[in-house]
């Protein structure tokens, strides 16, 4: 009996935790430094799957011949955009606007993009904030929407508007 094993890989070839490595019944599943171990196999040609949720599910074909494979590694990319923005909130002066929300909470989430209604760019926050404070002309309006971003370029396409 032989054994297949390796790591998988986020976006950024750092290990993924919590990857279901499977070729039919079995299966095990990556620890934090993304390392798996599949046990038992006899001499053959193994279809596997690597799927978590939020990432893309990807499959590698490994034949078993009189050895381990112990260089089984994969990468998978994240493919889901951070949550919306919640709670916006905005306080409204002769010659600003102070805007207000929560961020999401994803581990991933990078910053949120706030975009003018043509779809420019006004500024990017970080992650760390929760708050823009702008300065206009007075009796000028302007929409404004909010888009979070995570770490590995996912946007959310769906606008918060006018914050």
């Amino acid at each position: 009996m032989y054994n297949v094993s390796g790591y998988v890989f986020d976006n950024y070839g750092s290990g993924l935790e919590g990857v279901i490595v499977q070729n039919g019944s079995k299966q095990n599943t990556t620890i934090a430094s993304g390392y798996y171990l599949i046990t038992g196999l006899v001499n053959g040609t193994y279809n596997f799957s690597y799927s978590k949720y939020g990432f893309n599910t990807d499959y590698m074909e490994l034949t078993i011949n009189g050895a381990d494979n112990t260089t089984a590694n994969k990468t998978i990319y994240d493919t889901t955009a951070p949550s919306s923005v919640s709670t916006p909130a905005m306080l409204t002066g002769n010659f600003y606007i102070n805007n207000t929300w929560i961020n999401p909470s994803e581990p991933d989430f990078n910053h949120t993009l706030f975009m003018y209604s043509n779809d420019t760019v006004l500024m990017n926050v970080s992650n760390t904030s929760s708050d823009l404070n702008l300065t206009w002309s007075p009796h000028y309006t302007q929409n404004i929407s909010a888009q979070t971003v995570d770490v590995y370029g996912n946007t959310n396409r769906r606008k918060y508007g006018s914050i």
